[in-house]
């Protein structure tokens, strides 16, 4: 065996691993946003039943809310508390929109999901319990739509990205070979 025929070997094995990481890296892309999603819409659901039936102001439901939450919903929840209790503090229609735009850069969620969750925005804390409530409402109805839809999306795809991975990286040895 000579050092040349070694040498495509070992390259070959680094490029099909990079593309099996490459395709499973895209997979796990699809998997965030679902988890993503999930989380949200469960703390929805606990921010619709702490308006309900509790007489706690919005920042220290949304505090408690962030406590519950992991990573990225949690971020989200203490950037609006943040925001409502900065100085004189802002209103929480302005807070929730300043919060989710900062969010929605490092987010793994889709342009479709962060207009759906802005909608929420001007309800809060300007309306009533009910009217809040039903903002709520509408908003988890909205969020099981792109929870059904990213789950479908990340079973279909997830198992193409990681599939052509392997393939494009297949390829692309015998093109080089």
């Amino acid at each position: 065996m000579t050092v040349r025929l070694a040498f495509k070997i070992l390259g070959s094995g680094f490029l099909l691993a990079s593309g099996a990481l490459a395709g499973r890296h895209l997979a796990k892309a699809l998997a965030r946003r679902l988890s993503v999603l999930e989380e949200f819409q469960v703390a929805m659901e606990r921010l619709v039943t702490e308006i309900r039936f509790s007489s706690s102001p919005l920042h220290e439901a949304l505090e408690e809310l962030a406590t519950a939450c992991r990573d990225e919903c949690r971020d989200f929840f203490l950037a609006v508390v943040r925001l409502l209790r900065q100085g004189d503090g802002l209103p929480a229609k302005a807070a929730w929109s300043d919060a989710l735009e900062a969010w929605a850069k490092s987010s793994a969620l889709a342009s479709t999901d962060i207009e759906s969750i802005a909608l929420l925005g001007p309800a809060l804390g300007s309306s009533g319990r009910e009217d809040q409530s039903k903002h709520l409402e509408s908003l988890i109805q909205r969020l099981r739509v792109h929870v059904d839809e990213a789950r479908a999306r990340s079973s279909k795809l997830g198992a193409f990205y990681r599939e052509m991975g392997l393939y494009v990286a297949s390829l692309m040895i015998l093109l080089l070979l």
